[in-house]
């Protein structure tokens, strides 16, 4: 079994089926050794109990337009990580990524799965403005911006589906997977895309 998939059933366990386990629901952590003991007896009990098979795993995929114009961060991504941009759209787009948490503002997907080939760091002061829609690289994971809020993530791409608009009909949740796949500034302008949440494993 993968990492990224027995990160992606510990996820769903601790989100719906946390009454299975035999610890307090409301607990806090703190970093002491200790509660990194209770949360590595944690993950030993779930990957012990839990049937693998009777969990089922769901992947959307999304359009991203990698082009110069929405891609503002394009050149310090190519001084950073010494690749080409041809390089860059296939890596991104070749991953699948998990859910790992929705926040900080509604929508917003924290996607972790980045290739370690592009991982770059945060911008040093956060943009006022990062255009809704707008895909971006920060650290060991990427992320997409549900709508045109302030940001420090280097922006790549942008895609045309609106995030907010599609939580209302197409449910991402943590454990899910999502992909990218690269698209022209023409299909862009065109989006006649609907993704869909798509059963990848189990019933």
């Amino acid at each position: 079994m993968t990492t990224k998939y027995t990160a992606s059933v510990f996820s769903k366990i601790l989100r719906f089926e946390s009454d299975k386990l035999n610890y307090p629901q409301n607990f806090t952590i703190y970093d002491t050794a200790d509660s990194k003991n209770l949360i590595k007896s944690i993950v030993k009990e779930v990957m012990q109990n839990i049937d693998y098979n009777s969990l089922s795993s769901y992947q959307i995929e999304i359009p991203i337009c990698y082009e110069s114009s929405f891609a503002i961060d394009k050149e310090t991504v190519l001084n950073q990580t010494k690749l080409s941009w041809e390089e860059v759209v296939s890596i991104h787009s070749s991953s699948q990524y998990l859910v790992y948490m929705l926040g900080f503002v509604p929508g917003f997907l924290y996607l972790g799965g980045l290739d370690e080939r592009l991982f770059i760091p945060r911008l040093d002061e956060p943009r006022l403005k990062v255009e809704s829609g707008s895909i971006g690289l920060a650290s060991n994971q990427t992320g997409v911006y549900p709508m045109a809020i302030s940001g420090g993530c280097q922006i790549i791409g942008r895609t045309p589906v609106d995030l907010l608009e599609l939580s209302k009909t197409v449910k991402i949740e943590m454990g899910d997977f999502v992909k990218f796949f690269p698209i022209t500034s023409d299909e862009y302008k065109l989006n006649n895309y609907q993704p869909k949440r798509m059963l990848i494993h189990g019933n």
